[in-house]
């Protein structure tokens, strides 16, 4: 299957993305989208990462000190800015 298909726009300290429901979900390919970043020089280690799912829900990607994948945190938000209050 293809790889993920999405966008990334940063808000403060936040990187967003959104998966565009093409190929594997970001859920899914989720190491491969934390390297596509880290390519385009972004360090992990000073931003936070939330990704919108494939059925519009928000929730938090947790990395590790080196930036690697650590899990994820329910957000359960709406939309963007309620995921951003609930990271303040």
């Amino acid at each position: 299957m293809p790889r993920a298909s999405y966008s990334y726009q940063i808000v403060d300290q936040v990187i967003a993305i959104i998966d565009h429901n093409e190929g594997r979900s970001v859920t899914n390919d989720v190491r491969n989208v934390l390297a596509d970043l880290k390519q385009v020089g972004l360090n992990l280690c000073v931003y936070r990462v939330i990704y919108r799912d494939t059925l519009g829900t928000w929730d938090e990607i947790c990395t590790d000190p080196h930036g690697d994948f650590d899990g994820f945190r329910s957000l359960n938000a709406r939309t963007l800015e309620a995921a951003l209050l609930q990271l303040a």
